[in-house]
Formats: C-alpha cells, sequence, structure tokens
C-alpha cells in the first residue's frame, strides 16, 4: 500500500471501500482504495507527534458507521509523555477530528505505553488495550490495560489492568 511505512492495519468502510491506516517518517496516514486494494489513492496525514512519533496506528469502524483510529505517542526528548490517543471521522475518513488523550503515561521507555488496539462489541461497547508499562517504574514488567467507552469513543472508563504476570512483558 506503502513504501517505507510500518504497522498497517485496514478496515472495509460502511461504503464498502477500505481505508488503510499506518506509520511512516514518524506520522500517521491513510491510504484509500475504492477498488478492493486494486489501487491507492494519495496518502493523508492524520496525525503527528511535534516531540517524538505518531506511531502504531489501529482503526475500527463503529456500529453508528464512524471510524475510530488511534496511535502512541512516543516521545523522544524526556520531557512529554508516552500517552494513547483517538481522533474519529464522521464521514469515511475524508476528515478527522481533533486528537483526543485517552492515557499518560510517562516521559521515558521504561514508563511508557505502546500498541493501542481496539475491540468492538455487538452491544456498542468500545474496548482499547494497550501495553502499559507506567505503573512499573522500578522493573521492566508490564501489563495490558484496558479502557471501555459506551459513548462511541467521546468518554473513556478508567484503566482497567486486564493481563500481568509477574517478571514478564505481556505486551
Amino acid at each position: 500500500v506503502q513504501r517505507n511505512a510500518v504497522y498497517g492495519r485496514m478496515a472495509r468502510l460502511p461504503d464498502q471501500n477500505i481505508l488503510a491506516i499506518y506509520e511512516r517518517a514518524a506520522r500517521v496516514y491513510t491510504r484509500l482504495s475504492r477498488d478492493d486494494g486494486r489501487t491507492w489513492e494519495e496518502e493523508r496525514a492524520v496525525a503527528a507527534f511535534a516531540f517524538g512519533t505518531a506511531a502504531n496506528p489501529e482503526i475500527a469502524v463503529l456500529g453508528n458507521g464512524w471510524l475510530i483510529a488511534a496511535y502512541n505517542e512516543r516521545p523522544n526528548d524526556g520531557v512529554h509523555h508516552f500517552a494513547i490517543k483517538v481522533l474519529t471521522s464522521r464521514d469515511n475518513g475524508e476528515t478527522w477530528s481533533e486528537p483526543r488523550l485517552v492515557y499518560q503515561a510517562g516521559t521515558d521507555n521504561g514508563t511508557g505505553c505502546w500498541e493501542p488496539v481496539f475491540l468492538v462489541l455487538p452491544w456498542g461497547e468500545l474496548q482499547i488495550y494497550f501495553a502499559n508499562e507506567f505503573p512499573y517504574p522500578d522493573t521492566t514488567e508490564q501489563e495490558i490495560t484496558m479502557l471501555r467507552s459506551f459513548d462511541d469513543g467521546e468518554t473513556w472508563s478508567e484503566p482497567v489492568r486486564v493481563s500481568r504476570r509477574d517478571g514478564r512483558r505481556d505486551g
């Protein structure tokens, strides 16, 4: 879909087109295919992080037809925080909301958060999972943390640990 891109994901849109989302050159981009992936329109930048990398994008189609994307802010300055942010599109990826913070971790690799992924449940609940080192600043451990939304990603629950093993990195 795109040379030099990493961490690509795709979603079948309500209009049956395919939207790819990926990381390239420290930003998040999308590309649209109207012919089942045979050809792709020009890429569009949808997220950036001035103090590091906008990484590991994820995309999901909500029950109401909106798109939601998540990505991981990874600072490289030791000052700004690792974070999980989300943005939404109500027009099949033509335009996107401003990114909204859903989780903030620490300022270094040992207290970061990583690689968000969505789960859209049939009754409308939206869950986001990510690897999380923030609760373990004095070890190399991490857990899998989950947040829930019952309003299409507008608001999110408090974080909940869903997986952790002593001395391990479950991410």
